[in-house]
């Protein structure tokens, strides 16, 4: 893939706002055929960002009403996975990856392995050595995860936009960058737990960049 271009997004609107022009972002890409690949980082407000397979359960309103009334309002993004957070504090990146050929597509773990390449480069950067895998008590957990020292830093999901014999791939990540990922983990389980989802996550699966730079370098 050839180096993408790069966009940082100053926003200040709604959570469901920043997640709905991260999407028409990529639409919009994908109409103009402009190419290479275009790297887009942006910062949302305080929310929990669900999918819409979640937000077609039948106790999403009951939950989203508790979360919102918690100090975490829910908004809906059109990748898969599961709840994660969106806050000061939380770096999300996205790569908007233009037309190719279906027959030559042998689904979203090439992009994945991209997005994860550049991030990883990022943390190397800092002095952070990152690596992907699964951290199997963190939310959102998935093959892809960003690691550091076994500890998600950042999740990795995908929108697949299809037309005629084309494909085109909107893959994106939340970074943690610094906070409390107690607080996070509380957040996340409260919604999925009025929602009806059996849920145990562990704030030892999971860190911030902030922390994994203080390790690094104490070492």
């Amino acid at each position: 893939m050839v180096h993408p271009r790069f966009h940082f997004v100053h926003l200040n609107c709604a959570p469901q706002q920043a997640v709905d022009q991260d999407n028409n972002s990529f639409v919009e890409f994908l109409a103009s055929g402009r190419q290479p690949s275009i790297l887009r980082a942006w910062r949302n407000r305080k929310c929990i960002v669900i999918t819409r397979l979640q937000a077609r359960h039948p106790n999403y309103g009951l939950a989203a009403d508790m979360s919102r009334r918690s100090g975490w309002p829910v908004v809906v993004r059109g990748s898969g996975g599961g709840a994660v957070v969106h806050r000061p504090g939380v770096l999300n990146v996205s790569l908007q990856i233009g037309w190719s050929d279906c027959a030559s597509w042998n689904g979203p773990a090439a992009s994945y392995e991209a997005l994860l390449t550049l991030l990883e480069k990022a943390c190397g950067n800092i002095g952070v050595v990152t690596s992907a895998g699964r951290a199997i008590s963190a939310y959102c957990d998935g093959s892809s995860n960003l690691l550091f020292e076994g500890k998600k830093v950042a999740g990795i999901s995908a929108v697949i936009r299809r037309a005629e014999n084309k494909i085109g791939q909107l893959v994106h990540a939340s970074i943690t960058v610094q906070g409390d990922v107690a607080a996070d983990i509380a957040a996340v389980s409260a919604f999925e737990r009025v929602l009806g989802m059996e849920v145990c996550y562990s704030a030892d699966a999971m860190t911030t960049l902030e922390a994994a730079f203080a390790a690094c370098k104490r070492n």
